[in-house]
């Protein structure tokens, strides 16, 4: 009797990519031109995949077999759940692999927008060098807003204490908090915070929760970053924000549409720093995602249930 397939269409650790077929419960092949085999894609019963494969009803009309889905990743907006619900196949993500290295790219985020870092960029390798304008601000002292106080933003809490940052949070649904930090409500956290740095997943709630109202909040001269999701930021509204705050700072790691296009607006402006997703972009978490994928699928294929990071969440956020 042949091995359950297990298909692998995106990025994965190569060591365990190397491993994997000696593992009992399953042939696991990694397919990069996903697209050009219909035909593995229709015998496959299992699939391991990230955010730039979207799971819709089309992908899965050429998934015959499929019962398992496992995203290598902690976000899955990418998948349509009531899809995959409504033909009975299994999904879940691997919401632990990536905090870290979210969280320590929200730093590299932070203390680039402080000091002016793409200004900075452009005036080393043009040879023009005017120090004076690159005056910046230092972290210790700030009040810092974590909208979203899961794994990410409860990391980036704990790193915040250390760098000496007042830590204030707002997350409706998680009702402990390290003792260290401020809960308030939303506007009185936008409204109090130099820096407002978001965490959430994406969902009815969340979308479009910083728009021209809510950034309407923020002291002129503050910060906004995001690393969760695009949508989580009205982007014609910060466009125009920007616009009428030239000392408002942006970190964006995530857009609306990506990749983000070359002629984007946002490109106009010198106190905006941009980065390509690439929150969760390390060797460390591309190694404990893959791991964890494979664990679970492995755990599909044995009958059993994984025990962390069913889809679709049983939890308060996900029903809003």
């Amino acid at each position: 009797m042949s091995q359950p397939l297990c298909l692998i269409t995106h990025r994965f650790d190569p060591h365990l990519k190397l491993k994997l077929n000696q593992f009992s419960e399953g042939e696991f092949v990694y397919k990069k031109n996903l697209f050009e085999d219909e035909e593995t894609l229709k015998k496959c019963e299992a699939i391991i995949c990230r955010t730039s494969l979207k799971v819709d009803g089309d992908f899965l009309n050429k998934c015959k077999n499929l019962k398992y889905l496992v995203t290598a990743t902690s976000g899955f907006d990418h998948i349509d759940l009531a899809e995959t619900e409504k033909r009975k196949i299994q999904c879940f993500h691997v919401p632990e692999a990536q905090s870290e290295a979210a969280a320590e790219m929200t730093f590299l985020l932070m203390f680039a927008t402080a000091r002016h870092w793409t200004r900075a960029a452009r005036q080393i390798r043009s040879g023009n060098w005017q120090r004076e304008l690159l005056m910046g601000h230092q972290l210790r002292g700030k009040n810092l807003g974590v909208i979203g106080l899961g794994r990410v933003g409860t990391s980036v809490a704990e790193k915040a204490k250390a760098f000496g940052l007042n830590v204030f949070t707002y997350d409706p649904y998680i009702q402990s908090s390290p003792d260290f930090v401020t809960r308030l409500g939303f506007e009185e956290l936008m409204r109090t915070c130099d820096i407002v740095t978001l965490h959430v997943p994406k969902t009815k709630t969340t979308r479009h929760m910083i728009n021209k109202e809510t950034l309407s909040w923020m002291n002129s001269e503050a910060c906004l970053l995001n690393l969760s999701r695009g949508d989580v930021v009205h982007e014609e509204d910060l466009i125009e924000h920007l616009v009428d705050n030239p000392d408002f700072r942006v970190g964006l790691d995530v857009f609306k549409r990506e990749p983000l296009n070359s002629t984007s607006s946002l490109f106009n402006f010198s106190n905006v720093v941009l980065s390509p997703h690439i929150g969760a972009s390390t060797e460390e978490a591309l190694r404990a995602s893959s791991e964890g994928a494979v664990e679970k699928v492995r755990a599909l294929l044995r009958g059993e249930t994984p025990t962390s990071g069913e889809l679709p969440p049983k939890a308060e956020w996900w029903g809003d």
